[in-house]
């Protein structure tokens, strides 16, 4: 199970919200939880690609190999899942730069912004024999990113390298870890509580059932078919499920559906 856990000190909490807290284990009690492969779909098998790790999706190809498959045009799938490449979309290390033994990542020309900067002051000579020139990095102490798959330098003060910072800045600047875990679990079922903020019985609540799937592994529960559900209980104002009736829900569900659909 990986999920960026909340930390909480043990309280006692009257109501539904306290038997939530209780019961609620602490790796559902999470903002993004990625449960263990097979543990809500019910396939443990990884995707056709060998040495690919991520879970399939359609035809049995995780969504990264599967949008690769299609790109293609749809070739024969068994001598696509031979030749493609095990490395999912989403978790390919970015371009380093060119410069020998230099580990940031590429941001212009195949240059970092060092040393564009310092071939830009060179007067931009030929890129082939200024490279061959130029004086090897050498810093085998500097840190790498914070993402597993990525061993590029990370830029600044930034845990992540120069090419995943911008990507984590297009993001909106999340929390790190919620960060990190969306990029490590990219093509894996994942399930973000986030729009709930600090609606906490609600969000429990949520979590409850998710536990309970989890648990009880009767019904197949991809976080396709739980995210619309989840956007709507999050788009209500409801400190509880239970403060509506199920035909409250049912005409909220019609009106939001009419509005965003017309």
């Amino acid at each position: 199970m990986t999920a960026v856990e909340i930390t909480e000190t043990p309280v006692a909490t009257p109501g539904l919200l306290g038997k939530l807290m209780a019961v609620v284990r602490p790796e559902f009690r999470a903002d993004i939880v990625v449960p263990e492969r097979g543990a809500l779909v019910f396939d443990a098998s990884g995707c056709r690609v060998s040495g690919c790790v991520r879970q399939p999706r359609t035809r049995r190809l995780c969504k990264g190999h599967y949008y690769s498959w299609k790109d293609q045009g749809r070739p024969d799938i068994d001598t696509f899942a031979v030749t493609a490449s095990p490395v999912g979309l989403g978790r390919k290390e970015l371009t380093v730069c060119a410069v020998p033994g230099c580990r940031f990542s590429s941001a212009r020309r195949g240059l970092c912004v060092r040393h564009q900067g310092i071939w830009e002051r060179s007067g931009q000579p030929d890129k082939a024999a200024w490279l061959a020139d130029v004086i090897p990095e050498n810093d085998p102490d500097h840190p790498i990113c914070a993402l597993t798959y990525c061993t590029l330098w990370t830029q600044g003060r930034s845990q992540f390298c120069g090419g995943h910072r911008s990507r984590w800045e297009a993001a909106r600047r999340p929390a790190l870890a919620d960060f990190i875990v969306l990029c490590e679990s990219y093509g894996d079922d994942r399930f973000d509580f986030r729009a709930f903020g600090d609606r906490r019985q609600i969000k429990l609540e949520m979590q409850y059932a998710l536990q309970c799937r989890h648990d009880e592994r009767q019904i197949k529960t991809p976080s396709g078919v739980a995210r619309p559900v989840m956007g709507l209980v999050a788009a209500s104002d409801v400190v509880s499920i239970l403060d509506w009736s199920i035909e409250r829900w049912t005409e909220f569900f019609d009106a939001r559906h009419k509005a965003m659909h017309g």
